[in-house]
């Protein structure tokens, strides 16, 4: 099956080692996004409040999600999956940088729309290379690209700010966009 689909999307004339790359960083940061989101969860406790907590908790799960989404697609396409964490995320660390090990709701809060924002940038990226090219990959990438427009309106409603009509209380942790 991964030397067919891979066969296909190189039919249709994309660049399967630039996807890969693309979908790699990709994993590569929303692996790196858990990793943030458990270590400010951990030095959470008794420096935020509830909500924030809660929303980190929330988009730990997420980032969870959308990594193995996006590693599953990397092996259908035949791609490389190092067996080693430090081989797959690189000495460094690769992906975010260092984060911050705690802060006020607010320096949270600015951290979380940072990671968004670089995902959003990311999946709206990988969704118009492969329009009409490849729909497997068009359609993770839509359905990952939403999850990040709803998790910008959870960090707004997190602020107190209106959010959107089109928001859905209650899927929070539950990724939506990729369960169709």
């Amino acid at each position: 099956m991964p030397r067919a689909a891979r066969e296909a999307v190189q039919r249709a004339g994309l660049d399967v080692d630039a996807l890969l790359a693309a979908l790699t960083a990709a994993a590569q940061a929303e692996l790196s996004a858990y990793y943030r989101h458990t270590v400010l969860a951990a030095h959470s406790h008794g420096l935020t409040e509830a909500p924030v907590r809660a929303l980190l908790a929330d988009l730990r799960a997420e980032a969870r999600a959308h990594f193995e989404a996006l590693v599953t697609r990397i092996a259908e396409l035949d791609g490389p999956l190092p067996p080693t964490l430090p081989a797959f995320a690189g000495p460094e660390g690769r992906g975010e940088g260092a984060a911050p090990p705690y802060g006020t709701d607010e320096e949270v809060l600015r951290e979380l729309t940072a990671v968004v924002e670089r995902a959003v940038r990311a999946y709206d990226e990988l969704r118009a290379a492969t329009e009409r090219r490849d729909p497997r990959t068009h359609a993770l990438a839509a359905a990952l690209l939403a999850g990040e427009r709803e998790h910008e309106t959870w960090i707004r409603e997190a602020r107190g700010e209106p959010v959107s009509p089109r928001y859905h209380p209650g899927f929070r942790g539950a990724s939506p966009h990729l369960a169709r």
